[in-house]
């Protein structure tokens, strides 16, 4: 997680403001809360300060979070319906021109 890079030069320069998650709608937020948490504190004390902030900047990113609570009700669902709990896999679907 070292942000600073060992040396710098203008092509650097050029190409760093093209990865980052601005164009995103979603997690413009948390990355510009962590980047400003970072350069408040600085790369030594931001690592322990904004950890958090990046724990929700990685989540957003990543949705590992979202993912595993999807697969956990799927595997809940699977389990009811071979149980007998349920009578059929998966849920019907809304009617045509329903919305």
């Amino acid at each position: 997680m070292d942000f600073a890079p060992a040396f710098r030069t203008p092509v650097m320069d050029l190409t760093g403001c093209l990865i980052n998650a601005q164009q995103s709608h979603r997690c413009k937020d948390y990355e510009l809360h962590f980047y400003e948490c970072m350069e408040a504190y600085g790369i030594p004390k931001g690592y322990k300060k904004c950890s958090d902030m990046f724990e929700d900047y990685h989540e957003c990113l990543t949705l590992g979070k979202q993912k595993a609570r999807v697969q956990a009700i799927a595997q809940e669902q699977a389990r009811q319906y071979k149980e007998g709990i349920i009578p059929k896999p998966y849920a019907d679907p809304p009617k045509r021109d329903s919305y």
